[in-house]
């Protein structure tokens, strides 16, 4: 019919579609922003000030993971 699978095989360590490789960097760092208690639940009245905290949050974020490396 045409169809080809991208599944890998048994045995097989590669990515036959390459989705978990981007998928993995989007989960590990969902939990680094929910570890600031100020962005987990929004007390924020005004949307500007929602993202300034996200903005330093990831700010913050960076600069650790630069300091390890």
């Amino acid at each position: 019919m045409g169809v080809k699978s991208l599944l890998a095989r048994p045995g097989d360590n590669t990515h036959g579609s390459g989705l978990g490789k981007l998928r993995y960097v989007v989960e590990r760092t969902i939990p680094w922003f929910k570890a600031w208690r100020r962005l987990r639940v929004c007390y924020e009245k005004t949307p500007l000030s929602l993202i300034g905290f996200h903005t330093l949050a990831a700010a913050m974020i960076c600069f650790n993971k630069a300091l390890r490396s």
